[in-house]
């Protein structure tokens, strides 16, 4: 027995020693921060307090690479000449950015459905959230909301940030609108602060000022995917229309490695029709290496491919020194779904 207990020892020296040297003997932990004390009046008016910076220039309409962001718009991409991308920029030239890849260190947790379209209370999206730990999903219950007649949920008021790592919210297979008409202020549909590989998927963000915010370190998250994917009628892609100021803001030097992908930006639910932010995409204050779009069948915006239409003031637009490795890649930019005829984003 002595000796047995003995070799046990010899065994967990052994062990522990090779999990210092190798960092391993468990699940990997993605580290993340975020400030805490966070305002909470939304974020800044995108043309109120980001002006023109000193000494540089708006570059009209579409370049290949600006600002070391490359744009490319594909075989389909239709930019109407009412400045869809708008840039601000003092240099052009290539920088090749490295791809984005999605964490996987941690595997679903929990899973939280929605069963109620009221605001808060049992079975809420704003109860899942504020009891969301790392890795968990939320999924929306076809029945609560139909996809050939989407729920709507009405907020009294803004819903719970995003905080925690890996969390994916799922409409793809329900039809699900995320309205927040009713709000004072500056609200935000979705806010992500800090945290990393959250995906946001199948919903229809309207009536904010905001509709999704990406910012303080919000890196390998997903907001889309494939409309073909999943019963609900945006499929695992968003809709983000009728939100004041911005449909998708990416803001921060530490906002990296997202992916937007498979969106309608300022059309109606079909992409047929104008139903504008203010700014469609807006990237700013150094974010970086993010990717606007991918890969689609030529000649047809499925995939990646987001529709960004119908907006008032730009389509797309890149601001500040930094923001740079940006990819905006086989949109469809001021056309409807199709590609066939015109929504242009317009310029005031």
């Amino acid at each position: 027995m002595a000796e047995f207990r003995a070799t046990i020892r010899v065994w967990v020296i052994v062990v522990l020693v090779a999990c210092l040297l190798t960092q391993g003997c468990g699940p990997g932990v993605v580290q993340t921060s975020y400030a805490s004390g966070l305002p909470s009046a939304g974020l800044p008016q995108p043309d109120s307090q980001w002006d023109q910076p000193q000494g540089w220039h708006i570059e009209p309409v579409v370049k290949l690479a600006v600002a070391e962001n490359i744009v490319d718009g594909g075989d389909r991409s239709r930019p109407h000449q009412s400045s869809v991308i708008e840039v601000y920029q003092d240099q052009t030239y290539l920088v090749a950015p490295h791809d984005s890849e999605q964490s996987d260190d941690l595997q679903p947790a929990a899973v939280c459905t929605v069963t109620s379209n009221v605001d808060s209370g049992a079975g809420t999206l704003r109860t899942c959230l504020q009891n969301a730990v790392a890795g968990a999903t939320v999924l929306f219950s076809p029945s609560a909301f139909p996809p050939s007649t989407p729920g709507t949920i009405h907020l009294s008021s803004e819903l719970p940030r995003i905080r925690v790592n890996n969390l994916t919210i799922d409409g793809s297979d329900a039809g699900v609108v995320i309205d927040g008409s009713g709000l004072g202020g500056q609200p935000v549909g979705l806010r992500v602060d800090g945290a990393n590989g959250v995906v946001i998927r199948g919903l229809q963000i309207v009536g904010f000022s905001w509709g999704v915010v990406l910012w303080q370190g919000a890196s390998n998250c997903i907001v889309g995917g494939d409309r073909a994917v999943g019963n609900g009628p945006m499929g695992q892609g968003n809709r983000l229309s009728n939100n004041r100021h911005v449909g998708i803001e990416l803001q921060g030097s530490s906002t990296t490695n997202n992916q937007i992908r498979g969106n309608l930006i300022g059309t109606n639910s079909i992409g047929q029709g104008s139903n504008g932010n203010e700014t469609g995409v807006f990237m700013v204050l150094g974010t970086s290496n993010n990717v606007l779009g991918g890969s689609h069948t030529p000649g047809v915006c499925d995939g990646a491919c987001n529709v960004i239409s119908g907006n008032t003031t730009s389509g797309i637009k890149l601001q500040s020194a930094g923001t740079s490795g940006n990819r905006i890649l086989g949109n469809f930019i001021g056309t409807n779904v199709t590609g066939e005829s015109a929504i242009p984003n317009k310029v005031k």
